[in-house]
């Protein structure tokens, strides 16, 4: 495929978003799901994508019931007969529709699915509902190979959410997600005429900057690198210091990131942690959502030389 006349990066963004499960039983201070929360969550989303047609979106903590009301969202205002927005997943306790999902929200219209799998955060990651190690709940890892249809660009996206529990289980999914990472990276290869990968990874990681995951994922022989982090701090947009607030207050625990394969043809841009409540004092969720927009080179990233 050859690259349209004057094109030779592609800008998309990335929103990495936990938005809370539909709880039957609130806190203090957390508003229903239905009629109050999912409107404004979709609107959010809405608002951060409508201008950018290649934007992928990475959620946490979502049933199947929110799942299906925020793509309906989405697809309320469509113009064609064909859904504008699709999703990925599937729920983490029985790899079909129970339990939380890890989903990844997409254009079909932009990017064809190549391929998607599921993998659980567990010593038997090919076995659905396994849990693993010292968490507290099951975890799973979201993972789609994309291709974008206008150019050819090949992206792959995963999504996951950590255990707020088990230091050990962190770790351990931490290292999982390098191998997965890795593997991609060494089937594609590298030399004239290769394609050179393009990864990102979006999370509810349930690990400080100190503690052990983060570390992991960002020592110096890691695959990737937190966005936050190539962006200076004075052009960073929001909230400073963190991505989840319950309820209640101001956010002051930094949890929630987006990662980039260090290999792929990646330019980052922007950075920002959007707000998750405001005048009327609504939380939109415990979580506020993290963006990027990030150039993919597409002379390094369909198959052109390096």
């Amino acid at each position: 495929m050859q690259l349209p006349v004057g094109l030779s990066t592609l800008l998309i963004r990335i929103i990495s978003y936990n938005i809370r499960f539909a709880a039957t039983d609130r806190g203090n201070g957390e508003e229903p799901w239905t009629g109050v929360r999912a409107p404004r969550v979709i609107s959010q989303i809405r608002f951060n994508t409508i201008n950018n047609p290649a934007a992928f979106v990475g959620m946490q903590e979502v049933l199947k019931s929110q799942l299906d009301d925020v793509v309906a969202g989405l697809n309320a205002n469509r113009t064609t007969s064909e859904p504008e927005w699709a999703f990925l997943g599937v729920g983490k306790e029985d790899g079909k529709e129970a339990g939380e999902y890890s989903p990844l929200l997409y254009r079909p219209s932009v990017w064809e699915l190549k391929n998607s799998e599921t993998i659980w955060l567990s010593p038997t990651p090919d076995v659905p509902g396994s849990k693993g190690w010292d968490a507290a709940v099951t975890r799973v890892l979201t993972i789609g190979d994309f291709k974008h249809r206008e150019t050819g660009a090949l992206v792959t996206a995963m999504n996951t959410h950590f255990d707020h529990v088990g230091t050990v289980a962190r770790e351990n999914s931490a290292r999982i997600i390098t191998e997965q990472i890795n593997k991609r990276q060494n089937a594609t290869g590298s030399g004239r005429g290769r394609q050179r990968p393009a990864i990102f990874i979006t999370g509810d990681f349930n690990s400080e900057p100190g503690q052990e995951a983060y570390q992991y994922l960002t020592q110096p022989s890691s695959p990737v690198y937190d966005v936050r982090e190539s962006i200076p701090e004075e052009q960073r947009y929001g909230n400073r210091i963190g991505t989840f607030s319950g309820f209640q207050g101001q956010a002051n625990t930094l949890i929630d990131y987006i990662f980039l394969n260090k290999a792929g043809p990646w330019s980052p841009q922007t950075y920002a942690v959007l707000a998750n409540v405001f005048d009327e004092g609504i939380y939109y969720s415990d979580h506020q959502a993290v963006v990027t927009d990030v150039e993919l080179d597409l002379r390094r990233g369909r198959g052109y030389s390096s």
